[in-house]
């Protein structure tokens, strides 16, 4: 994944866009934008290669992905689904919730396995990404 530098900056260029759809949005947007940036960044992460080749082995493998239906639809509906969702958690709950998304959840007979992707860290209104480490991954992958 040496492309997530331009992931994330045409994940905050994607913003302006979003916000130029209607007042409801561009208020919706106006104090969570770096969160929709945020969300489109993952999306697109989701649509890797590495990704789709995680996938394919975990498939083989017997697991299923936890929810599909996160994979599969549009970048801008997951985003500004996010974003929408936001106002249900208290700030602990939704950073413990988009931690949980640098991780692709898989399943199996019951049982939970977590890929990590990314690492990132929130400081109040924007965020600082970096691919997990191969070592976690790879592991995490074997231990499939």
């Amino acid at each position: 994944m040496a492309d997530l530098p331009g992931l994330i900056e045409t994940s905050w260029g994607r913003l302006p866009a979003a916000e130029d759809q209607d007042l409801d949005r561009i208020a919706e947007l106006h104090d969570k934008g770096w969160l929709y940036a945020y969300a489109v960044l993952i999306h697109r992460v989701r649509k890797h290669d590495l990704v789709k080749k995680i996938l394919e082995y975990a498939v083989r493998e017997g697991f299923v992905l936890e929810d599909e239906r996160d994979f599969d639809i549009g970048e801008d509906e997951f985003a500004y689904t996010l974003v929408g969702r936001s106002h249900r958690f208290n700030e602990t709950d939704l950073l413990s919730e988009l931690e949980s998304m640098c991780c692709i959840m898989l399943l199996k007979e019951g049982q939970k396995k977590c890929i990590p992707l990314l690492k990132v860290q929130f400081d109040e209104s924007t965020f600082d990404v970096e691919v997990a480490p191969y070592s976690k991954i790879r592991e995490s992958i074997d231990n499939l």
